[in-house]
């Protein structure tokens, strides 16, 4: 597995992060261990030779691996200069035998691919991603067109057994264009390609993700971007499911009614994604307007957080955002404090989870009226102090639900749904809570108003620091390319 490129523009990544599923040593259980290598810099001083090969013009410079040389000199020579980045330990994907799966990754990488200030020559052919069956160097006369690949005699052949992701900056007869993605399978002549919105060759750096599905044998390459500053939040492929809304609230009558194994499957997912944001991305996200038509579905009904026109990514040492000109959301999922100080913080995130929760058990509305109260965490709230909570459950669920679960679920509801942000939970103990490992908080009979200090004093999580703000135009969505092999 590695990288590939051919540019007479330089070609550039930063730090890398890539999972691997692999085998399990003992063929009994049939279960995968994953392995996780992250590389959070590069240094020139390093010595990486038990990791990375290095072949052809590839370098480590400037705290990033260039695939080609980071030259700002105009009669540096890049015509035909190719470099080929692999990561040396090897792992098994499949069976070679009789073809079953064995493994899946997912690889993600920061990538610029820039040309030389003043150079006349024409443009670099781009850059790959590829998955090879071995450490050898490119085959000769691999320049140019074929991106360190192949070369004319080998192109094409089932034998070079390569899978690459390119990301093709110079139009050939073959290609559709000069600015586009492809899937590459032992050739470069891509299999599908996908033309993007925006240029690979400029300033601005990109992150890509690389996923490849062993279980489906299906390979997704995906890209996303901020025309801003760079920053960049978050991409994912079609969801053919659509959202959670739809099959919530769908009123063509063709939907079946979500099982409730799916709805927890889905608030379990959506935990996962929000604690992923808030906790593990390099920077802290806030979605800011988490609702069930933004969870989107794939094939297997697993949740997928969509639409980030409004999420913004914090810094470091800032806790809170500040939007210009209004509070944006909808009604219903946006907390009272949101409201009142016009800030996002995490805490008002897990409000919006808090509402999701309801409305999934309950199959009605956050901002709507229901039994006679206001909204549905009213409603939900006076069932529990009538001792009547199970009584929200949608009633089209029948007997398909397990009341210990529901129970648990419009309890942690309330609780993410408390008017006052620090008694809500951290999105690590609402993961914890929905698995049943930590026990949901006591919930009051009655819900408690909202009160808000001038000066909040002891909550962390909530300040008066903002961010830089810039608007959702910024953010475009994502390009998906897929194969099914047989």
């Amino acid at each position: 597995m590695g990288l590939a490129a051919n540019p007479i523009t330089s070609v550039v990544l930063l730090p890398i992060l890539l999972s691997l599923l692999a085998a399990a040593a003992t063929p009994v259980t049939g279960k995968l261990k994953p392995s996780h290598i992250k590389f959070d810099y590069f240094k020139d001083t390093y010595n990486y030779d038990n990791k990375l090969q290095l072949n052809g013009n590839a370098t480590i410079h400037n705290d990033a691996l260039q695939v080609t040389l980071d030259s700002g000199s105009p009669s540096y020579d890049l015509t035909n200069k190719a470099g080929r980045i692999l990561y040396k330990h090897p792992f098994k994907l499949w069976d070679g035998q009789n073809g079953t799966r064995v493994g899946s990754f997912n690889a993600s990488f920061l990538v610029n691919i820039n040309r030389v200030v003043g150079n006349k020559n024409p443009p670099g052919e781009g850059l790959a991603f590829v998955v090879a069956p071995d450490l050898n160097l490119p085959p000769p006369n691999s320049s140019g067109k074929y991106l360190g690949l192949t070369n004319s005699t080998t192109d094409g052949n089932a034998t070079n057994h390569l899978v690459a992701v390119e990301l093709d900056t110079f139009k050939e007869d073959f290609d559709p264009d000069s600015n586009h993605v492809g899937l590459n399978i032992n050739s470069v002549k891509s299999n599908i390609t996908t033309p993007l919105g925006f240029q690979l060759v400029g300033a601005n750096f990109f992150n890509f993700w690389v996923q490849y599905d062993g279980i489906e044998k299906v390979i997704h390459g995906t890209s996303g971007w901020c025309h801003k500053h760079g920053k960049l939040l978050l991409v994912y492929e079609y969801m053919p499911n659509l959202s959670l809304d739809k099959h919530l609230f769908s009123s063509d009558g063709n939907n079946t009614p979500l099982s409730w194994n799916l709805r927890c499957k889905i608030i379990f997912g959506v935990a996962s994604a929000l604690h992923y944001l808030h906790n593990q991305h390099q920077k802290r996200v806030i979605h800011r307007d988490l609702k069930a038509s933004n969870i989107m579905l794939d094939a297997e009904f697993n949740a997928r957080l969509g639409d980030f026109g409004l999420a913004r990514a914090l810094d470091n040492e800032k806790t809170s955002y500040a939007e210009v000109g209004g509070i944006p959301g909808t009604p219903g999922y946006i907390a009272p404090e949101y409201s009142y100080t016009g800030k996002a913080t995490e805490q008002s995130d897990v409000y919006g989870f808090g509402a999701v929760l309801l409305e999934v058990v309950s199959g009605h509305r956050p901002g709507t009226q229901v039994g006679g109260y206001p909204s549905l965490v009213d409603w939900v709230w006076a069932l529990h102090r009538e001792g009547q909570l199970l009584e929200a459950v949608d009633n089209r669920l029948g007997e398909d639900n397990v009341a210990e679960e529901a129970q648990r679920v419009l309890l942690l509801g309330l609780v993410c749904s408390h008017p006052t942000a620090s008694e809500r939970p951290k999105t690590q103990e609402i993961v914890q809570m929905l698995s049943g490992s930590l026990p949901v908080p006591h919930v009051p009979p009655f819900r408690p108003p909202f009160m808000w200090a001038s000066v909040p004093i002891g909550v962390e999580d909530i300040n008066l620091v903002t961010t830089t703000s810039f608007t959702t135009s910024h953010y475009v969505s994502a390009i998906n390319l897929e194969i099914q092999q047989p």
